[in-house]
């Protein structure tokens, strides 16, 4: 049996399916969730600040530590602090 006809009909009709489908793979992803919201995040801050009163700070990585004494709070496992950085 040859489905050939059925396939090309299928894909005429749904070719969209297969784009939207992996959109939504890479949206759902956690890796696709991160970018996006970086994204979004940035827009936002691009069209409620005004330039002369903002700083970007973004890709900063928070650290756990005493400000300045170099002294770890309970449970940190980072040889880094503050003052190293």
């Amino acid at each position: 049996m040859d489905y050939s006809p059925f396939l090309t009909s299928f894909l005429q009709h749904f070719w969209w399916v297969i784009p939207f489908a992996i959109i939504a793979g890479i949206i759902k992803s956690p890796r696709g969730k991160g970018i996006f919201g970086e994204i979004l995040v940035k827009l936002i801050a691009k069209i409620r600040f005004r330039s002369q009163a903002k700083r970007s700070v973004f890709g900063l990585t928070r650290t756990r530590c005493l400000l300045g004494t170099g002294e770890k709070i309970k449970g940190e496992s980072s040889n880094r602090s503050l003052a190293q950085l």
